[in-house]
């Protein structure tokens, strides 16, 4: 009879100042270091890709907006300018709100942590302050049709 006896390893992980301690055979711990290293080596790129996407959401919803400002100045045009901008800067906010959250998976120390934190929760407030004038515009958009309809009937 033959008994398998696996050769252990105790592989230490520190994530946000906490350090883990694990015994697990060695293969194990060898994927467990390719692993580690993989993502170290890949997710800065990954998330810089994201945080690059939403800046360019953010360039090509401003340059449009300032096109339909300018377009609007001299011909008039009832374009929903305001919405359609908050709405660029809100999908920019949720690439950029991505890429944070993509970076706690690489965080080493609790002050990191901590700034991460408050990035998150200042890009969170943001996001729903444009989400709400967002819909504060579309309630005016609404009244101003109906108002304009009313005018209109009266003729």
């Amino acid at each position: 009879m033959h008994i398998h006896i696996p050769k252990l390893e105790i592989i230490h992980l520190e994530r946000g100042g906490v350090m883990i301690e694990a015994v697990v055979e060695h293969e194990v711990a060898q994927m467990a270091h390719q692993l580690e290293g993989l993502i170290e080596m890949y997710l800065p790129i990954i998330i810089h890709s994201i945080e690059l996407m939403g800046i360019v959401v953010l360039v090509i919803g401003s340059i449009k907006a300032f096109g339909h400002y300018l377009y609007g100045l001299f011909f008039h045009d009832e374009y929903q300018l305001k919405y359609q901008f908050a709405n660029a800067m809100a999908l920019a906010l949720e690439f950029k709100l991505a890429a944070e959250i993509l970076k706690t998976v690489i965080i080493r120390s609790f002050e990191e942590l901590a700034m991460l934190g408050a990035i998150i929760i200042l890009r969170l407030v943001m996001t729903f302050v444009i989400h709400w004038e967002m819909k504060e515009e579309i309630l005016e958009g609404k009244i101003e049709k109906k108002a304009k309809n009313k005018q209109e009937d009266m003729l």
